[in-house]
């Protein structure tokens, strides 16, 4: 998956149980070429906001579901929900343990300081690939730096349940690595650990929701 979209939503109208189902719907009956996955994730900040992630294999195959996406979901006046935010990412790296299902996802932004680029960026991950795979519970990662703003970056981490997760997170490295990175510039904002259901667009697209 070389390519994802992260779009911000704020309900206007609907419930975000409401949101939820109608990006869904959309999702499941827009089949397109290259669509390989669709998330969704609610957010800590409000009850009203919806955070929709979208995997495809090229930029080509992502414009024609841009068209859809406005004329078929954004212009519908049965879509109660304001666009506060939309991103494109390129991959950077990613893997994935097929045979465990993931139980728990967490969604970050991270803005680079002016004197970190993408390359360093690149950089640092690729020299902590085997490190990242061996953690307890984490099933799959999906880096990539945006196309727009190359100074920002999206994480997202799978897990194989929500202890393991926090066992990352309460781990005193791990706490220590952050801290370091937020002093030397670097913005981390921690979008979702909330994930609502995820779309695999098979034949036919297969629809998995989380409580």
């Amino acid at each position: 998956m070389n390519i994802a979209t992260l779009t911000q939503f704020m309900a206007s109208a609907d419930t975000s149980t409401e949101l939820i189902e109608k990006l869904n719907f959309f999702l499941g009956k827009t089949l397109l070429t290259g669509h390989a996955e669709s998330l969704i994730y609610l957010t800590h900040n409000s009850p009203k906001e919806v955070y929709s992630l979208s995997f495809w294999h090229s930029l080509e195959d992502l414009r024609e579901f841009e068209k859809r996406w406005k004329t078929d979901l954004l212009m519908n006046p049965e879509f109660k929900a304001k666009p506060l935010s939309h991103h494109i990412f390129k991959l950077v790296w990613e893997f994935r343990l097929l045979t465990v299902p993931t139980i728990v996802s967490h969604l970050r932004l991270l803005t680079f300081p002016e004197k970190f680029s993408a390359q360093q960026f690149h950089e640092k991950i690729n020299s902590r690939r085997e490190e990242v795979k061996q953690v307890p519970g984490l099933i799959g990662a999906w880096l990539g730096v945006s196309t727009t703003n190359k100074a920002m970056a999206l994480s997202r981490m799978d897990w194989s349940s929500l202890e393991a997760l926090e066992n990352f997170f309460n781990r005193e490295v791990v706490q220590e690595t952050v801290a370091q990175y937020r002093a030397a510039g670097f913005i981390i904002e921690e979008v979702s650990f909330n994930l609502q259901g995820s779309t695999q667009f098979d034949q036919p697209p297969r629809i998995r929701k989380f409580k």
